[in-house]
This record gives structure tokens, sequence and C-alpha cells, in this order.
């Protein structure tokens, strides 16, 4: 599992340009309108649901391209070959029409997984985990895409989600001390410091589909 992680890091930080240039084409718009949610006159409950809005509806949207491109690049840098942004955007919107109905099905039943106790829901997170990378790298549809991704975890649920729960704790702790002088410093609180500070940790974050 470290294992793992240190070669998705590694594969990061190697091609941190282009991964970067995929990222932030999700996360900048998403980000920019956010914080400006955030510094709006609006009450904190209007604040959340507005962000909350923002962020499901362009995830929606611009994410299946975003994470497209990024396993089209991620792939034909393991073969060894060069990779362009534009070319691997191309692919995340050529394979639009099937990765969104996708995530979308996919991302119902997870979420009614979480609803039934979220024992379930955990299940079919693990189950659905390489769905995208099928979606993209096969060509398959949504039907086979979930059917094939259930296969290709049979017998690593454990070892997935053992990766993402040393992942996760070593973002958290990543994310406490990039913002912890927030809390000290009244000076950086402002919105170009935030989105700046988001867009860091959405790039951080593409370690996961890495």
């Amino acid at each position: 599992m470290i294992a793992k992680l240190a070669e998705a890091v590694g594969l990061l930080l190697s091609n941190l340009v282009l991964f970067s240039l995929i990222t932030l084409t999700l996360s900048v718009p998403t980000n920019l309108l956010v914080n400006f949610v955030e510094h709006s006159a609006l009450t904190e409950a209007q604040q959340f649901f507005a962000s909350l809005q923002i962020i499901i509806s362009i995830d929606a949207v611009v994410g299946p391209i975003c994470i497209g491109a990024m396993i089209y690049a991620l792939a034909q840098i393991k073969r060894g070959r060069d990779v362009t942004y534009f070319e691997a955007i191309f692919v995340g919107l050529r394979s639009w029409g099937r990765l969104f109905p996708a995530r979308i099905l996919s991302g119902l039943l997870i979420l009614l997984g979480f609803i039934c106790l979220v024992v379930p829901g955990i299940i079919l997170s693990l189950r659905f985990a390489l769905l995208e990378s099928v979606v993209i790298l096969e060509g398959a549809g949504v039907g086979e895409s979930m059917k094939r991704s259930s296969r290709l975890t049979q017998g690593i649920k454990l070892q997935i989600l053992g990766t993402a729960v040393i992942w996760f704790l070593g973002f958290m702790a990543l994310t406490i001390l990039i913002y912890l002088p927030l809390d000290f410093v009244a000076e950086l609180n402002t919105m170009p410091v935030e989105v700046v500070l988001y867009c860091i940790m959405d790039v951080v974050y593409m370690v996961i589909p890495i």
C-alpha cells in the first residue's frame, strides 16, 4: 500500500505540469465561484447550499472530462509516451458521453449504500473504484463498466481501502498544515490566497486517481 502511494506521488511530481493543468481545468472555476460565495453577504446556510450546488454542478459537467484526461495521460505515460494537455483533454471530451452517466449511476448507488447503514456504501465505492478507468481505457459503456470494475476489484478491495485510508490521513494532515497559518495571520485570510490554497490541495488530491 505504501509502495503504491509512493509510486503515485512520484508520477504526480514527475508530471506535475501536465497533471496540474488538467486538475486546474476543473478546480479554478469551482474554487473561484465557491470563494466568491463564501465572501458574499449571504447567510452561512445560504453560502453552504450555494457552494454545494456549484461544486456538484461543475464536477458533474467538467469532472468527467478532467478524470478522463487524467486516466488517459497516466496510461500513456506508463507506456513511455509523451502526452500533451490538449491531447488528454480531447480524450476526456470524447469519453464524456460514456463517463458522465456511469459516474452518475454509480454515485447514486453509492449514496443509497451510505444511507443504508454506511457499510454498503463503502463496499460499492470499492467495487466501482476502477469504473472510470474501464470507461476510458476499455471504452466500456455504463453497465459493462460497472460489471468490469466489480470483477477487477475482486480480491483487492481491502488493499484499495487500506491505501485510501493511509492517503486520507496524510491528506488531512497536509491540509491542516497548509491552512494553519490562516488562523494566525489575518492578512492571509483573503479570497486570492484561499483560491490558490484550494487549487494546491486539488492537485495533491489527484494522487488518488493516479
